[in-house]
């Protein structure tokens, strides 16, 4: 069964919408459905990343804060980072990891110094995050951590690789594509030193509904 949800719009942002409505002859819900979707995919995300970053104090203002500063308005600067992003950031600059990443992609140069805690930079890697849980299949009732990290590593990496890879767009978009068999292998490197810094403790699932024991 379909549920129905209200949207709280302001007057000129409803009149945008119909007068784009009646141009384009497109009913409101189908010109904003993308837009929902994609908003839902970040937000996902950043509960995922919240869930899975053992590091993180997680409690209710912290959550609400860091969805706040990832769906609101732009900022160049992200001021709640979460730990889990700046220690992969610190863990993608170091020499194994960068040498592991120019053996699978020997035609891209690498710049060691880059950052992913801008607005546009984390939305994205958030909107990855939360669309991999989904395409496979992850649980909204009980998280499922193992398709949570990595979910997380694999957008990470690739976010990485946009972000720091130097030459010409067609050669790195080809050597994507042919490295791309070989992030497996750079995702369990970069896991196996997160958890060994972290002291990880294996965790399989957990409880969504662990949320509502913060209200």
């Amino acid at each position: 069964m379909k549920k129905t949800y209200g949207i709280r719009l302001e007057s000129d942002v409803r009149a945008a919408l119909n007068l784009a409505s009646s141009l384009t002859h497109t009913p409101v819900s189908k010109l904003i459905s993308p837009f929902i979707e994609e908003g839902t995919k970040v937000l996902l995300g950043s509960l995922l990343l919240l869930m899975v970053d053992r590091e993180a104090v997680i409690d209710k203002k912290q959550i609400q804060e860091f969805v706040r500063e990832c769906t609101g308005p732009s900022t160049e600067e992200v001021r709640v980072v979460p730990p889990l992003v700046k220690r992969m950031e610190d863990i993608f600059s170091r020499e194994e990891v960068l040498s592991e990443l120019k053996r699978a992609f020997p035609q891209v140069e690498f710049s060691p110094s880059v950052t992913l805690r801008t607005k546009g930079a984390l939305r994205d890697l958030l909107e990855e995050i939360g669309e991999e849980y989904l395409r496979r299949g992850g649980s909204l009732r009980t998280l499922d951590i193992k398709i949570a990290v990595d979910a997380f590593f694999r957008a990470f990496i690739e976010r990485f690789y946009r972000s720091s890879a130097r030459g010409n767009m067609e050669v790195l978009l080809s050597s994507w594509r042919a490295g791309s068999r070989e992030l497996h292998g750079i995702q369990q490197m970069a896991y196996r030193i997160y958890t060994k810094e972290v002291k990880l403790t294996p965790v399989e699932a957990i409880e969504i509904g662990v949320f509502k024991k913060m209200e």
